[in-house]
This record gives structure tokens, C-alpha cells and sequence, in this order.
């Protein structure tokens, strides 16, 4: 949705995860980076730095990424987001 930019922290991503798949990451690519997610469609368990959150749509959360993460898809539709990255 807006690309990153040199000179720039904020970047907007919006993605859809298939039912049933995962994305994890043993770390962030920057520590510290601020996340905000929002929930549009389909169900999401977002796991950050061990605590695990059931996400429904119009849900958000909004944190800081220091750990390992996680993305999981439960079904039985695609999960579709927005994800605000803000650089520390």
C-alpha cells in the first residue's frame, strides 16, 4: 500500500495468508519495530514473543518486536490485513 522510503519509518502492507498456512520469524528485521495490525477478514492467531493472540475482523493489535513472531491462518477462509511497520 505504501512502499518503504529512505528518510521515511512508516510502511503500510496489506496481506492475505491462505487457510491453514503460517509465516514464522525467529526475529525482526529490526528490533525494537513497531507493528500495527488490523484485522480485515478471516480469523489470525498472531503469536509475538510467546503470547498468542485470536484475532476476529476489525480486530487490531499494536506492539513492539524485540522477539520472535508468528502468523497462523486457521481457516476455513484466507486471513486479510493491514500491517502499519514504524521504524524505532
Amino acid at each position: 500500500m505504501s512502499p518503504p522510503h529512505a528518510g521515511l519509518r512508516a510502511e503500510v502492507i496489506e496481506g492475505t495468508l491462505p487457510a491453514g498456512a503460517a509465516i514464522a520469524y525467529d526475529e525482526p528485521p529490526v528490533p525494537g519495530l513497531e507493528q500495527h495490525l488490523w484485522l480485515l477478514q478471516g480469523r489470525l492467531r498472531l503469536t509475538v514473543q510467546g503470547d498468542t493472540h485470536d484475532l476476529e475482523p476489525g480486530d487490531s493489535l499494536r506492539f513492539r518486536l524485540r522477539g520472535p513472531s508468528r502468523f497462523d491462518c486457521p481457516g476455513p477462509t484466507p486471513a486479510r490485513y493491514v500491517l502499519t511497520l514504524v521504524l524505532p
